[in-house]
């Protein structure tokens, strides 16, 4: 057999291995085997398939449906053209400009796998993630094969695709755009790597192309303005490099000599073509807004979380919590998931051995730039090479870094970086070994061995734990209250109150509206059903649900036209408990309103129609009661501290089965609230009627109508 067949045959063999194991790990949260049977059996669907891992998929569930259904992800179009969700963000709508990408690909695969093998659309939802992983072990086995060989290509297949990082965010069950983000970063490295090694023009061009068309297809898989920020920062480690030409070979040359042969060179030309095709390309989706929106992206990810007059929802985003660097104890560095712990980001690339490795590849790849490329290397790489990988390496692992410091979502970004200079790093060992020839085949082998189990173990054994660890976020009790709602609900427009969390799963399921689904950050919604959760008078809770079910955040936004925004909300929870003309006689005495802005805001905050709802209550609304109540006592100075304690695990009678005393006693104060009332006590009172109740061993769920008490 000719060799050249020989490589194919092993490459093929290689990148199916790196795809078997990017599933492998994954497998646990498919089928929920570390869980009892009775949970197991109220954690899936009447088919058998766990509900989704994750809230947000059921909004990719939602407007894939309406994509398969009228061609368009929205339910809606504004007169001014503008697609727009009106089950979200009840009565306003929101927009629907939403990253087409996820839709569009499941669409296709649903199309094509339904005729032949009658797969639903749910199945395909379960799977997609943990499928779109192998084609990342495929690229990332083409990409650090292209400087480090196959055994390079095999170990970076797997680190990438199996880290913890990685493998939280795309297990099956997992239904959200994460699953592109690793693929097109390493895409990126590749053709932009590709495109400055190569010399002849037509070759470079196709690169440079694949580069830009990788661009554009991540702003339509992910969120632009983050998607914009990976392109430009291996855009930046292309330009860093080009400019290190000019010192290469050292300075005697003058100035402009130097120049000159940077201008000659094929180098400049690649970086030019790569930079102009993704900006033409990127100007042709979004227009000139997209440099405005790199600025925004890059204010909006260091401040994502911070806080001033209104509060910022995104502060109760778990994944948005700064990772540490390292876990709790030494021992624990060495792996690449802690079962019970928050993933750091040593865990989150694969263990503390990928990490040195990476860090070693780094030093070895600017050696070979400045002396000379190692025996193992100078197979793969030659001086300029070695180069080029350390600048868009060092920039993308030095900016993910960075970027870890504003939420553990950014840990995925890390892994790429890593687990491609670690596979690089045994690569060039591999090859050092195999050129030296000196020894037995078996002595030789034996360092590679150990590297490779060094690396690898940690990264497979912590992501199947990690994947064991995946619980579905909805339970039965949760699918038969939508299921009560969708089909007793007397109005089809009738709308859903609860706490934002689930909200995705209640439009999804019931085919009917939420108050407020996560969908926005609103700080104003935020405040006003957290209030209407833990009021002491279930009377005010119910004027809220009516108010905002008729005219949203509009009287708020009235009231702060003429009032500081502290006194506004002040102002409603008192008018909202008298009549009409006390509300409106109260406005314009402590509000300063004129007579007809005041009569407009009484009509609104009591207004005659009222559209039927239904307030969702839930065991695990109840466990988050720190953080609704953090947003109902805001205390509008953006300096109000994070709350003590946010999670509380009850049972029936109301107390806490852990926590400190401290917490307990917290609770027990708690009894005259809303929320508490409605869970524990079951009391409704004038203001609300329990309609539906469910416990299934996992989450406790109950409906309660808003009105029509007693």
């Amino acid at each position: 057999m000719k060799s050249e067949n020989r490589s194919r045959i092993l490459n093929f063999i290689c990148i199916m291995n790196v795809m078997a194991a990017a599933v492998f790990v994954r497998l646990p949260s498919a089928y929920l085997h570390s869980t009892s049977p009775e949970n197991r059996e109220a954690w899936c669907r009447e088919d058998g398939i766990p509900y989704l891992a994750e809230p947000d998929s059921y909004y990719h569930v939602r407007i894939t449906e309406n994509y398969l259904k009228t061609g368009h992800i929205e339910d809606a179009v504004t007169e001014d053209g503008n697609a727009w969700d009106t089950q979200s963000f009840y009565p306003e709508g929101r927009t629907a400009d939403y990253p087409p990408g996820i839709v569009v690909l499941t669409a296709a695969v649903y199309r094509i796998l339904h005729p032949l093998c009658g797969a639903d659309l749910y199945r395909i939802e379960f799977c997609l993630a943990a499928c779109m992983s192998a084609v990342t072990a495929a690229a990332a086995f083409a990409a650090a094969g292209r400087f480090s060989g196959k055994a390079g290509g095999f170990v970076a297949g797997i680190a990438v695709s199996c880290a913890s990082g990685f493998a939280a965010r795309t297990s099956f069950g997992r239904f959200d755009t994460d699953m592109f983000v690793v693929l097109m970063d390493v895409l990126l490295i590749l053709f932009m790597a590709e495109a400055l090694r190569e010399r002849e023009f037509i070759k470079q061009l196709v690169y440079s192309a694949c580069y830009g068309f990788s661009a554009l297809l991540y702003t339509v898989c992910w969120t632009p303005r983050y998607a914009m920020l990976y392109v430009c920062l291996v855009l930046a480690g292309g330009a860093v490099f080009t400019a290190s030409l000019l010192f290469a070979g050292g300075t005697q040359r003058r100035l402009t000599q130097r120049i000159l042969r940077v201008i000659k060179g094929t180098e400049l030309r690649g970086i030019v073509l790569s930079a102009v095709i993704s900006a033409v390309l990127i100007l042709w989706r979004f227009g000139t807004g997209f440099i405005g929106s790199i600025i925004y992206a890059a204010r909006y990810t260091t401040f994502v979380t911070a806080q001033g007059e209104l509060p910022n929802v995104l502060v109760s985003v778990s994944e948005l919590e700064v990772p540490s660097p390292v876990p709790e104890k030494l021992i624990q560095w060495f792996s690449g998931y802690v079962p019970g712990q928050k993933l750091s980001m040593i865990n989150g690339v694969g263990g503390v051995a990928v990490f040195v490795l990476a860090a070693a590849a780094l030093i070895m790849l600017a050696y070979g730039f400045i002396r000379k490329p190692a025996e193992g290397m100078s197979v793969y790489l030659d001086r300029r090479s070695c180069s080029l990988y350390f600048c868009i390496l060092f920039l993308l692992f030095a900016g993910s870094v960075y970027a870890c410091g504003r939420g553990m979502r950014f840990i995925e970004h890390l892994s790429v970086p890593v687990g491609l200079l670690a596979g690089a790093l045994i690569g060039w060992f591999c090859a050092g070994i195999i050129k030296e020839g000196t020894g037995s085949a078996v002595g030789r082998a034996v360092p590679v061995v150990i590297l490779c189990i060094a690396a690898g173990i940690p990264v497979i054994t912590g992501s199947r734990a990690c994947s064991a660890d995946v619980r579905p976020c909805v339970s039965d009790a949760y699918a038969m209250a939508m299921q009560w709602i969708r089909e007793n609900a007397d109005d089809p427009e009738s709308v859903i109150a609860s706490w934002w969390d689930q909200g995705y799963f209640f439009e999804s399921e019931s085919g009917h509206p939420c108050f407020w689904d996560g969908g926005t950050t609103e700080s104003i919604r935020a405040i006003l059903i957290a209030k209407a959760l833990t009021a002491d008078s279930r009377e005010l809770s119910e004027r809220i649900l009516h108010m905002l079910s008729a005219y949203g955040n509009r009287p708020v936004e009235l009231l702060r036209e003429y009032t500081d925004t502290r006194t506004a909300f002040d102002a409603i929870w008192e008018t909202l408990l008298m009549d009409r003309q006390g509300a409106e006689d109260y406005l314009i005495k402590n509000c300063a309103m004129p007579a007809d802005k005041a009569c407009e805001a009484a009509c609104m905050l009591h207004p005659e129609a009222q559209t039927e709802s239904w307030l969702v209550v839930t065991e695990r609304m109840m466990q988050l009661i720190g953080w609704i109540e953090y947003f109902s006592d805001w205390d509008f100075t953006g300096n109000m501290p994070r709350p003590a304690a946010t999670v509380y695990k009850y049972t029936p009678d109301g107390k806490s089965v852990y926590d400190t005393e401290e917490g307990r006693e917290y609770l027990e104060k708690r009894n005259k609230e809303t929320l508490w009332k409605l869970f524990f006590d079951k009391d409704g009172g004038s203001s609300f009627r329990l309609v539906f109740e469910k416990e299934d061993g996992i989450d406790h769920v109950m409906v309660w109508r808003v009105g029509e008490g007693d």
